[in-house]
């Protein structure tokens, strides 16, 4: 019985973290996220935090917070309601047998002021027009 439980849980993880596909902001105050499905996961946990706020104004630090957007069951969901021209960190991840995988996260601004900040220079800034 034991090996059975290990094959099975074996194929369902080879793959836990989320490929966080298509990120994007749409519109001034919204951003929009896909993803590619993980085998086995139960949900998704999206989450969110200010970075930075018109264009570029740094956010204090003692006011930061990290938000949950949705547990979703789909792949995809659209997060209204932030700050225009805003720099924003976005994460998902998968939840498999009780347990969050390891987030993919990405770093999108909303707005399309044509500045563009990062605390990272890994930043990922894709607008739409």
């Amino acid at each position: 019985m034991s090996q059975i439980k290990k094959h099975h849980l074996f194929t369902c993880t080879d793959s836990i973290t989320v490929n966080l596909g298509i990120a994007i902001s749409d519109g001034p105050s919204q951003i929009t996220l896909e993803w590619d499905n993980v085998k086995c996961a139960d949900e998704y946990r999206v989450e969110y935090s200010q970075i930075n706020k018109d264009d570029c104004q740094p956010i204090d630090s003692s006011s930061a917070s990290v938000n949950t957007h949705c547990s979703c069951s789909s792949m995809s969901t659209a997060i209204p309601g932030l700050d225009s021209y805003s720099l924003y960190l976005v994460r998902v991840r998968a939840r498999l047998f009780g347990y969050y995988a390891p987030a993919a996260e990405r770093e999108l601004m909303t707005g399309t002021s044509g500045k563009f900040c990062s605390s990272s220079p890994y930043g990922d800034f894709i607008v739409k027009s």
